[in-house]
């Protein structure tokens, strides 16, 4: 990559990252928060019916948002018309919900869900709207708007919804928390975009963005249905407190996922289209953002994987013990997940979004029988179906994205090993760490001590592991420091 291209694009990635850094450690603050002053049972509550609504939420913030920043032909009215058209579904979206809403209460024998449910339902509707309106300005690289509104949309939500819990509310804090954010935010976007939308019509118009889109929506349903099949199957063989459990330990690592892709996704895709007509240039790209963004990530997540059950412990307290060891599992499924990032950004940049479809499709039929066949009924057991079932979705994606780039299989299968050895070397090493002080010390000396030793030992594996990289990195900021 050229260097002023490189420098540019770090600068997006730096809006990006401050965005879904700034606006996912503002909501897990909260989130914490309302956790520790609620309960798991109200907690559980709270997380089960949010949880089925993202199904639907996540489906409208995707129906056009990837095709309206790749597409290189599109205009206003194109804008116009996916904002209507996706208004128009949030409602029929708020329908469906209102005719599940009884059936799901009797399935999971609760009466309090369906008032809980339909009032984050409609959150669908502002949620909408917001959701046109940051493709426009992701398209004009415009992340700096998008990372302000997150941000203070979301720190006024997370207040609100602290407040809420802490004047006893319960459960109706996080609803509070969804609908204050989700209002202010689009106020924010409405009054500060240049883009203006207005209602239109003739939608055939969005037939082509729609097949475009149609299997990224189908993933992402995928995905979502996915992720909130193992939250319904814990709430029916168990109850609204083991939901609880289940519930902070997912939303916790779900919440490092998104800080991680969200940031990178769609700064690589605006980058990785530019070059979509050469394959070869692509598949170096792709190859260059795998190393480092293993270099940067996964560190992290091993550190979860060691210190998970003191994190929760330090964050909400010993009555959530037994979401500590769910947290260290699904921080290893992540990385399993996120290896193939890159890849996937690639595949939809392409056109290939089906690819995604194929892979998530298989990781969900995987989960939904390994349910079926054994039946698990403890948190770990079930957090490790979710942690092993991506490497089905990384071999179908990673593969057809080496082919379409061009790349050789044998220096993809070394970067793999290497990123292998990378995670035992560290994992091993913070491992080490976090028992000696653990040992002698207690639970907050531990977690200093392992986190203040994860860099040190994440740099001395890559320079061990990517001497020549670690090299050229060094000669860069060097340079960069003259030329200042």
């Amino acid at each position: 990559m050229a260097k002023p291209a490189f420098l540019t694009a770090m600068r997006h990635v730096g809006w990006a990252g401050i965005e879904v850094v700034s606006s996912v450690l503002v909501s897990l603050l909260a989130l914490l928060g309302i956790a520790r002053l609620i309960g798991a049972t109200e907690f559980g509550l709270g997380v089960l019916a949010l949880g089925i609504t993202q199904i639907l939420g996540v489906v409208l913030g995707s129906l056009f948002h990837d095709a309206l920043v790749r597409h290189p032909d599109l205009t206003r009215r194109h804008f116009d018309l996916a904002w209507t058209a996706t208004l128009l579904l949030s409602i029929v979206a708020c329908v469906i919900c209102l005719i599940i809403a009884e059936p799901l209460a009797h399935y999971f024998r609760e009466t309090r869900f369906v008032p809980v449910f339909l009032t984050l339902a409609l959150v669908l509707v502002p949620e909408s709207l917001i959701a046109p309106l940051i493709a426009e300005r992701r398209r004009e690289l415009d992340f700096r708007l998008v990372t302000v509104q997150f941000l203070i949309a979301r720190a006024v939500g997370a207040l609100a919804g602290l407040v809420c819990a802490a004047f006893g509310l319960g459960v109706w804090s996080m609803v509070c928390q969804q609908w204050i954010t989700a209002v202010v935010g689009l106020i924010i976007l409405l009054a500060k975009s240049p883009y203006r939308p207005r209602f239109a019509g003739a939608f055939a118009d969005l037939l082509p963005m729609l097949r475009f889109t149609s299997s990224i929506i189908a993933t992402q349903f995928v995905i979502q249905f996915a992720q909130r099949l193992l939250l319904i199957y814990i709430a029916r063989i168990g109850d609204l407190t083991l939901a609880g459990y289940w519930g902070l330990a997912d939303r916790l690592i779900d919440a490092v996922q998104r800080t991680v892709t969200n940031a990178l996704y769609h700064v690589s895709l605006s980058h990785f289209s530019k070059v979509q007509d050469d394959h070869r240039r692509l598949g170096e790209l792709v190859r260059q953002a795998n190393i480092w963004f293993a270099g940067i990530v996964f560190p992290g997540l091993a550190l979860i994987c060691v210190a998970g059950p003191e994190i929760i412990r330090f964050l909400v307290g010993d009555g959530w013990g037994p979401a500590g060891p769910a947290v260290q599992v699904l921080a290893l499924g992540v990385m399993v997940q996120l290896r193939r990032l890159m890849d996937h950004v690639a595949l939809n940049a392409l056109g290939r979004s089906d690819v995604a479809l194929l892979a998530y499709g298989a990781e969900a039929a995987l989960a939904l029988l390994a349910l079926v066949a054994f039946g698990p009924v403890t948190l770990v057991a079930i957090a490790l179906i979710r942690a092993l079932q991506p490497i089905a979705g990384d071999v179908i994606i990673i593969a057809q994205s080496i082919r379409l780039t061009e790349r050789r299989v044998d220096t993809e299968l070394l970067d793999v090993v290497r990123d292998l050895l990378f995670v035992v070397v560290i994992t091993g090493a913070i491992w080490w760490l976090h028992h000696q002080v653990g040992a002698h010390h207690g639970v907050l000396y531990q977690l200093i001590a392992s986190t203040l030793g994860t860099l040190p030992v994440a740099l001395a594996a890559f320079t061990l592991l990517r001497p020549a990289l670690t090299a050229s990195l060094f000669s860069m900021a060097a340079e960069r420091l003259r030329t200042q």
